[in-house]
């Protein structure tokens, strides 16, 4: 009698076959975390202030320390600002990193020392140490060889917004973007693989629903609980981890500012579910957005790090648009004019999503 072991395997090869990217998903996952993993932490981006002041040589040495950071390369691109709050402004807006402030302190009326003040984005405390260090030895290599005798200068190392280092300012809005945005996802593209079997498809093909309006039906529930978990999230770490969660006003603008984004979250779901053919295709492919969206959305490390190419994958993701925006408005004391940019960005994001949701929905791979 002739084993049946063969045809069994043909089968089996056949139905991995029908989702090729699904079965390659693990591959693909393992190159580009190791690719993720390459900082390119030099490209810091910075804002430089420089106060008044009427000594000439005091001005004269601030402009060289501002040349020399520009040219330094620990250093990305440097803005220099006329006004010490605007150094604020940028990095609530997440345009700069690093904000250093150079200015003149008279200890008598005979002597007087520079004072160098080098504050890092401190919602960010993995990658906020290392930006100091980085930024105070490019300082200080430069004060060093600047022929001053005296050593009138003192560089101080500070933290914005979270002078304690704590951790908690990490995960309040990280973990809180990433799950909101993962349960819209999922359960998204969940709704859509109920309706594999072919009776019921064929049964909802025969309804007269126009494709947006089913693409409408699975991303609204699914945005919806999606918003749930992610306030949910705010709440319950803001209240275990000790972190001062802010008003019903900017939970008000920050649900506005996410809206977009976990709706986007949703549509790729649907957009999965329905342009793979069979479950595990659609399990493997979800994975690996999850994980991209886990080291490309710029919440445990600035995407400024990132390989050129990655960071152009990363705009694509709805996620890497959401952390600014719950950075901004929960630890930052930002508003929506600060978040307005991430906000339209997420907009495209979800309108392009959409287009491609009822695109699939006209015949879907799964059916």
């Amino acid at each position: 009698m002739a084993s049946r072991l063969p045809p069994l395997l043909a089968h089996e090869v056949e139905v991995f076959g029908r989702d090729i990217i699904g079965v390659l998903a693990p591959t693909v996952i393992a190159a580009l975390w190791i690719w993720a993993l390459k900082p390119q932490s030099s490209e810091i981006p910075v804002a430089v202030f420089v106060a008044p002041s009427e000594e000439v040589d005091q001005r004269l040495r601030a402009d060289a320390l501002v040349r020399a950071i520009s040219n330094s390369e620990r250093t990305g691109r440097v803005v220099e600002v006329d006004d010490v709050r605007e150094i604020d402004n940028l990095m609530r807006r997440n345009e700069i990193s690093v904000g250093i402030v150079v200015e003149v302190i008279r200890d008598d009326e005979k002597a007087s020392r520079s004072r160098i003040v080098v504050e890092a984005d401190g919602t960010n405390p993995v990658s906020v140490l290392d930006e100091l260090r980085q930024i105070e030895r490019g300082v200080s290599m430069y004060l060093d060889s600047s022929n001053d005798p005296d050593r009138r200068y003192r560089v101080e190392l500070r933290a914005r917004y979270n002078p304690r280092i704590k951790s908690a300012y990490l995960l309040l809005p990280g973990l809180a973007v990433l799950l909101g945005n993962w349960v819209a996802m999922v359960l998204a593209c969940v709704s859509v693989m109920r309706e594999r079997p072919r009776a019921l498809s064929l049964y909802l093909r025969s309804l007269p629903i126009r494709p947006w309006e089913r693409v409408a039906s699975k991303t609204l529930v699914a945005s919806l609980l999606g918003m749930i978990s992610f306030f949910f999230i705010v709440i319950v770490c803001g209240t275990l981890f000790g972190v001062d969660v802010p008003g019903p006003i900017p939970l008000v603008m920050l649900a506005g500012g996410s809206s977009f984004s976990i709706l986007s979250s949703a549509l790729i779901g649907v957009l999965v579910g329905w342009r793979t053919r069979t479950d595990v295709g659609s399990v493997m492919s979800i994975g690996l957005l999850l994980l991209l969206t886990f080291f490309l959305s710029g919440w445990w490390s600035p995407t400024y790090e990132l390989p050129a190419p990655l960071q152009v994958v990363a705009l694509c993701l709805p996620v890497t648009h959401h952390v600014p925006i719950a950075k901004s408005l929960l630890l930052r004391g930002g508003d929506l004019g600060d978040v307005a940019s991430y906000v339209i960005r997420s907009a495209v994001v979800c309108l392009f999503g959409f287009v491609l949701s009822v695109l699939a929905a006209r015949r879907p791979a799964s059916q």
